[in-house]
């Protein structure tokens, strides 16, 4: 077992696509390194050890930050889409508990353990909506970021601009090795 001299935290971005009114593919990202965040790394040591119930929900968001570093938190997220009926977008949820709108049983792939979160889905309705570069993993949903915990972020290829019709879906999973 050799040692890589850089890991890169616990989340991979599977895919994201973004798709016209039409649903035709207009972008397509994949595999992306992702920072493993310190807060987050605390959060799920104490996840495993120290008895921290998790949240109900995992929550996925998009946001605009130039640079991202090790030590970031929600305090850093900068330029997130607001979230209301008019823009379509919204922190997406995944349930910590696992079934359907949780992450799958681990599974063996490609000599690894993971587990994959189901489809997610961002539109934009009437209001457009970015630039964003980034997508982040936290505790929290829609426009909190008091007490909530920044655990992993992930750099897009290019920056996203959505304008009214598009949709971005995305798909992630979790691994601990190999990343």
């Amino acid at each position: 077992m050799s040692n890589k001299s850089k890991w890169h935290g616990i989340m991979i971005l599977d895919f994201l696509e973004v798709l016209d009114k039409d649903s035709n593919i207009i972008y397509r990202d994949e595999n992306r390194p992702n920072i493993l965040h310190t807060e987050g790394e605390q959060y799920i040591l104490q996840l495993m050890f120290n008895g921290i119930t998790p949240p109900d929900y995992y929550y996925f968001g998009l946001d605009n930050r130039t640079n991202l570093a090790q030590n970031d938190t929600m305090a850093s997220i900068v330029g997130e889409p607001v979230a209301n009926q008019q823009t379509g977008y919204g922190r997406a949820s995944v349930i910590s508990s696992g079934g359907p709108q949780g992450f799958s049983v681990p599974i063996n792939y490609q000599g690894n353990m993971r587990s994959q979160s189901p489809l997610l889905v961002y539109n934009c309705n009437t209001v457009p909506w970015g630039p964003v570069q980034n997508i982040f993993l936290t505790t929290k949903g829609d426009n909190v970021y008091g007490g909530a915990l920044l655990i992993s972020s992930a750099k897009l290829s290019l920056p996203l601009s959505m304008v009214p019709s598009q949709t971005v879906r995305m798909r992630f999973s979790m691994q601990l090795s190999n990343c």
